[in-house]
């Protein structure tokens, strides 16, 4: 009996070589390389875009064509500072900002137009005569305050012209008896005061105070 010599041996294939783990030629790597790029470097600029996005600057700077004074700067820096806003953020804060100013001066103008040139001199006057010692801003303030309320317009009116009314020579009720005021020689005065200094609100009140009060003497 005849023993039967049984070959184990075991063939091992070769697994394919393949580029970048899953490309079996050089032509198919390029070929996946290529088709791949775009989207990689669509990757790249949304991660750049995102880091621009989420960004807070070292230091903001105002979009063109948006002017604002530099309290109102400061102030928008430091809320934007506390906020993390990115400059875009920043941006869309500043123009509005700056909108909101642009509305607010121009409907202080509207009231000015609907006050009237007299009525602004004669509340600027006052404002300078009585607060003397605020600086010109504070006066400015106070000033656009005064006019874009009516009552406190009327207010501040009728102090002045009570006021004035007592100051002018010869119409104090306290004056001395028989004492006569010359009401066109202080005209022909403040006429000339004015003529000399156009400039000044207060003499130009003045003289039209002094209008007012001839009138009503006239009338009387």
């Amino acid at each position: 009996m005849s023993e039967e010599i049984q070959d184990t041996t075991t063939v091992i294939e070769e697994e394919p070589k393949l580029y970048a783990g899953k490309f079996a030629t050089v032509e198919e790597l390029e070929k996946g390389y290529n088709s791949s790029l775009p989207v990689h470097i669509k990757n790249k600029e949304l991660e750049e875009k995102l880091s621009r996005m989420t960004a807070i600057p070292e230091q903001y700077t105002l979009p063109e064509g948006i002017e604002l004074d530099e309290n109102a700067i400061n102030d928008i820096v430091s809320l934007s500072k506390n906020a993390g806003l990115n400059q875009d953020q920043f941006n869309l804060a500043a123009d509005k900002l700056y909108k909101a100013n642009t509305d607010y001066r121009n409907k202080i103008e509207e009231r000015k137009a609907s006050v009237g040139e007299e009525k602004l001199n004669l509340v600027n006057s006052y404002i300078n005569d009585n607060l003397k010692g605020l600086s010109d801003s504070i006066k400015g303030d106070i000033l656009t305050k005064v006019i874009t309320d009516e009552s406190s317009l009327s207010a501040v009116l009728d102090s002045r012209a009570n006021k004035l009314n007592t100051s002018v020579p010869g119409m104090d009720a306290n004056s001395t008896p028989g004492k006569k005021f010359d009401m066109d020689a202080q005209l022909r005065e403040a006429s000339m005061e004015t003529t000399k200094d156009p400039g000044s609100a207060e003499k130009r009140a003045r003289y039209i105070e002094l209008c007012n009060q001839a009138a009503k003497l006239r009338n009387s």
